[in-house]
């Protein structure tokens, strides 16, 4: 197993993806008077929320206050109906345990990251997180994945990715690390073209590929 195991946020440590792109509708509804779909805000995705707001609200005296509102609106509708994943928590403790890095490399905001990591108590567990906010270039870009690098001094062979879309496993191709896609939120507007090293359909899979032993008296919940 690897020195350093870096997970992607959305979809991959937490089923936000709704939650994201609810709260880029009720931007655009609310300032523009205008429906965005599903797909169109996926196709909006890359920057940060701030920069996407920035980029594609037409209203652009109320860009301040429509970011101020996303935010809001997403930690109101995250803290609703984002729960926990079933043995996620107990997985990341016992990586840790084992003298293990975690990272987080999202493209996220740091703001929206924060907010998820401590609604669902994760907040304390990971060492490091890398943000959109934290690169120039998004996934699949391997920017972030560098820079974690030159944080630990270590080389690709140390490194893990696990995500579960196409950026997360191109981002570790190119930085020559190794690939682990999980599907364990399905998600009808992912285009699966790049081949991971390996796949993991539950939290289960992943600790049997992490070889990482059950701890603590640790009840594995299925999922």
């Amino acid at each position: 197993m690897a020195d350093v195991v870096v997970f992607d946020f959305d979809g991959t440590v937490a089923d936000t993806m709704p939650v994201c792109v609810g709260a880029f509708q009720h931007i655009f509804r609310l300032f523009d008077q205008r429906y965005v779909s599903e797909r169109e805000v996926i196709a909006m995705f890359g920057p940060p929320e701030a920069g996407i707001i920035t980029r594609n609200l037409r209203n652009r005296d109320a860009v301040p206050n429509a970011i101020a509102e996303f935010y809001r609106y997403y930690s109101e509708l995250h803290n609703q109906t984002v729960k926990p994943l079933p043995g996620l928590y107990e997985l990341l403790v016992d990586i840790k345990d084992m003298g293990k890095r975690l990272v987080v490399f999202t493209g996220k905001g740091r703001r929206s990251l924060t907010i998820s990591l401590r609604q669902l108590g994760l907040d304390n567990l990971f060492e490091m997180a890398v943000t959109g906010d934290d690169v120039t270039e998004k996934k699949p870009n391997p920017e972030g994945l560098h820079l974690i690098m030159r944080e630990f001094n270590c080389g690709a062979g140390d490194v893990w990715m696990i995500g579960d879309s196409d950026a997360d496993v191109a981002a570790a191709i190119r930085a020559g690390v190794r690939s682990v896609r999980v599907e364990w939120f399905p998600f009808e507007f992912l285009d699966f073209r790049k081949t991971p090293d390996d796949v993991c359909a539950t939290i289960a899979d992943l600790r049997r590929l992490l070889q990482v032993p059950q701890h603590h008296g640790h009840n594995e919940v299925a999922n």
